[in-house]
């Protein structure tokens, strides 16, 4: 339709008059100069973008490509103990705020002239969880603590319970009447 509007067009005024069977007639020639010019400057936008894209796609083809890692921080090769993780990114903003998430440090700080092994471990619990999910999740465990019994997997106990819902559905039917 785009590239070639006049071809569309009695379509279209076949599909409105179906439409709208009282509006004048309508011909295409009052019409045709300016569908001839949507076509053309479609037909030349078009013909662009498909040469732009064979030009690309030939210089692409033409390139050469390395593969590196995405970031090394210019060691050629790191082992299992450089490796980073969320809190060598996040330790600025952890420095300021260390009063408030209290870190767990455990170091071994080298000593002597010819120092032994050395190690450093920082770890940080999360507030949110130590302080709101811990004990609300904690406390709704202990109460439903009683539900663990009921899943021992004996088949007796799991119909009584479904008669016991069915009596309750149905003493809250008669009562209550829903």
């Amino acid at each position: 339709g785009a590239l070639a509007p006049l071809a569309v067009w009695p379509a279209v005024i076949s599909a409105v008059r179906g439409l709208y069977p009282s509006l004048p007639p309508l011909t295409g020639a009052e019409i045709a100069p300016s569908l001839g010019l949507i076509g053309r400057i479609f037909f030349s936008f078009f013909l662009v973008s498909a040469f732009l894209t064979l030009l690309w796609r030939l210089r692409v083809r033409r390139l050469s490509y390395r593969q590196a890692v995405t970031w090394d921080c210019g060691y050629a090769l790191p082992g299992p103990r450089m490796q980073y993780t969320a809190s060598s990114f996040v330790e600025p903003l952890a420095a300021v705020f260390r009063p408030l998430l209290k870190p767990r440090v455990q170091e071994t700080k080298p000593a002597a002239l010819f120092p032994g092994p050395a190690s450093f471990s920082e770890h940080t619990e999360d507030v949110a969880e130590r302080g709101l999910f811990k004990p609300l999740f904690g406390s709704l465990t202990e109460s439903f603590l009683f539900l663990k019994r009921l899943q021992k997997g004996r088949i007796q106990g799991y119909l009584a319970l479904i008669l016991a819902v069915l009596v309750l559905l149905l003493l809250w039917e008669v009562w209550f009447g829903i």
